[in-house]
């Protein structure tokens, strides 16, 4: 979590998809959430979400929140 901070644009892969979020894997011990409210401000895109994140798809992601006391 070291260097993750709120605001920072971060690379990652998507690892896990259901049908309203990913998780976006970081590094091998972090990973994030990206809730398909939060995907993107374009109403219409969000009918097509796990069309846009297929897993194993890289993809640049603004963090919102980092949760340091989970391991």
């Amino acid at each position: 979590v070291s260097g993750v901070r709120v605001g920072c644009v971060v690379a990652g892969v998507v690892s896990e998809a259901g049908p309203d979020h990913v998780w976006i894997s970081l590094s091998p011990h972090v990973r994030g959430r990206l809730h398909v409210l939060d995907s993107s401000d374009d109403p219409s895109a969000l009918s097509h979400f796990s069309d846009h994140f297929p897993v194993g798809r890289v993809v640049a992601a603004r963090v919102a929140h980092v949760d340091v006391g989970r391991s």
